[in-house]
């Protein structure tokens, strides 16, 4: 399958050209309506791979708006523009963007520039994913201990006697540990209920 790629924020100059380059190297393009004015809903109803932009010095609004829509829907983004000023390559990198500083639009570079940004992005994506896992399970991590500390100050168990507790009554409600120790946690003044049904799944 082709590679999608959505060209937005093109002056209509270059449109044509950035679209049969594009098409020379072998991807599908898309174009955005213009003026832009909902990049989001744009991006929601064509679902492209690679969002590349073209401008000489995209406004305030323009990167705040991508900035924020690759927050909440990350998707890879390249700018491509002849001049390389300092300032807007800083905004585009805060930003997680990729940015170019080009006036060829021949196809073997374009093909390039999409596919090593691309590439770059699937990259960043799977350490984002895995750092959002070990964020998780030391989160899991932390609210097991907390739910274990809750247990052996209130009713003065070891730390093996508390943890053992947790398990069994997360095993007979069929909940995940850190789930059930959330549960244990957020009824803190309802404490001697859950406790007396942890004592019963002991029996």
């Amino acid at each position: 399958m082709k590679t999608r790629v959505l060209i937005a924020g093109s002056a209509a100059g270059y449109k044509a050209r950035l679209c049969a380059a594009l098409e020379q190297a072998g991807f599908t393009v898309l174009t955005a309506p213009e003026p832009l004015f909902n990049l989001e809903a744009v991006v929601r109803d064509l679902a492209p791979d690679v969002i590349l932009i073209h401008a000489e010095s995209p406004d305030r609004d323009t990167l705040e708006n991508l900035a924020v829509f690759h927050e909440r829907a990350p998707k890879p983004v390249v700018t491509i523009c002849a001049k390389a000023e300092s300032s807007l390559q800083q905004q585009l990198s805060h930003a997680g963007f990729s940015f170019y500083a080009v006036d060829d639009f021949s196809p073997v570079l374009l093909q390039s520039l999409v596919q090593v940004s691309l590439a770059q992005f699937q990259r960043e994506q799977v350490l984002r994913e895995s750092l959002a896992c070990a964020q998780a399970e030391l989160g899991d991590r932390r609210d097991v201990d907390r739910a274990k500390c809750l247990l052996m100050d209130r009713y003065a168990m070891k730390e093996s006697e508390a943890y053992h507790h947790l398990r069994r009554a997360a095993m007979r409600r069929a909940q995940k540990l850190p789930d059930f120790a959330r549960l244990v946690l957020r009824e803190e003044n309802n404490l001697d209920a859950i406790a007396a049904e942890m004592a019963r799944s002991l029996r």
